[in-house]
């Protein structure tokens, strides 16, 4: 243990991959190596489509069960 405080990175993916995606990895790779316990908790907005899963995001709106159980 280093003594420093873990991360929780949050992250949510859009359709389109952009430099977005890359800044995220970066950041990831420079807290590990400087010796942060870093953990990366990622959705992806594909997930979101069709009126099947725009109601499910929109249920999981107010509390979602997946997150929380992380």
């Amino acid at each position: 243990m280093t003594g420093l405080p873990p991360i929780l990175q949050v992250h949510n993916r859009y359709r389109q991959t952009g430099g977005e995606e890359a800044v995220v990895a970066d950041e990831h790779a420079l807290l590990r190596g400087g010796g942060h316990d870093v953990h990366l908790r990622q959705w992806d907005n594909a997930d979101i489509s069709g009126p099947g899963g725009r109601l499910i995001a929109f249920a999981r709106a107010a509390g979602n069960p997946d997150a929380a159980a992380w």
